[in-house]
């Protein structure tokens, strides 16, 4: 924006703070009004005139696929209840032959 630019502005503000301070209070707050819409539009262009143009990509999401699995079940072997006494066997238990660096010499 070059000075000319910035002159012309401080110049046309001039003149509007000459009239309003002359007028009443509803024309000072329409005055207000209207600068201020004038200001959010030059600030809406300024944004439009700098944002970058993005291009948008739809990413594809792939949908979850739900597997049933078929889990093995195991025979159980039937244990012994606590009411029952569990069974020993009835043949008598040899005992082992020490090795050979136990002996006694």
């Amino acid at each position: 924006m070059s000075n000319t630019a910035l002159q012309d502005i401080q110049r046309a503000l001039k003149i509007i703070r000459a009239n309003i301070d002359k007028s009443n209070y509803d024309t000072k707050l329409a005055a207000l009004e209207l600068i201020i819409d004038s200001s959010k539009d030059v600030v809406n262009q300024a944004r439009k005139a700098r944002a970058p143009d993005v291009k948008k990509k739809t990413v594809v999401v792939p949908k979850e696929k739900k597997v049933k699995r078929i889990v093995p079940q195991f025979q159980k072997t039937p244990q012994p209840s606590k009411s029952e006494p569990k069974s020993k066997s009835t043949q008598p238990v040899r005992p082992r032959s020490p090795l050979s660096n136990q002996r006694d010499s």
